[in-house]
């Protein structure tokens, strides 16, 4: 890809995600740094910069694949007895399973009743999960005013991580 075509396709990146929260949009930058940066098939050397890249943590995942319901997902994981847990498997499974980046409460808790997991009062459910200490759980925008309005969530590495540690 030339220069000006990737200089493009980023503006076109920049513009779609622009009501996104910065921790979002900072692990969009990450994502695309490490595809730039990766080498190509014909035996380029890596940068140093995909070198520091290679040095962070990266959350391992779970094999969805494996599981032909969210159902059978949500019961090997434990189940989880905390609303808070449900939260996070269900968000896992939309992340990982369903490719969504983000997700609004009536999306997980559709996703939980379909189970008979549905989570009673699930706005303080997901404060838990919001709450500046735990951060599991990330708003990434708010769609409307009001009463009307939408939050859109976002699953952390964080989150992600405690998914593993109920499905180990």
């Amino acid at each position: 890809m030339d220069l000006d075509k990737a200089i493009e396709q980023l503006k076109k990146i920049n513009k779609a995600i622009s009501d996104f929260d910065e921790s979002v949009k900072d692990r969009a930058a990450e994502i695309l740094l490490d595809l730039a940066f990766q080498p190509s098939q014909g035996g380029e050397k890596e940068t140093p910069t995909k070198k520091v890249k290679e040095t962070k943590t990266k959350v391992k995942s779970i094999d969805l694949s494996q599981f032909d319901a969210f159902g059978k997902f949500l019961a090997k994981c434990g189940p989880p007895q905390t609303a808070a847990d449900k939260i996070l498997v269900a968000a896992y499974w939309l992340s990982e399973h369903e490719e969504l980046l983000e997700f609004t409460t009536l999306k997980i808790n559709n996703l939980l009743k379909k189970t008979g997991n549905k989570v009673e009062r699930i706005h303080k459910a997901i404060t838990e999960c919001t709450d500046p200490d735990a951060q599991t759980i990330i708003v990434v925008r708010i769609s409307g005013e009001g009463r009307g309005s939408s939050k859109y969530y976002y699953i952390t590495d964080k989150g992600k991580d405690q998914v593993l540690a109920l499905y180990s």
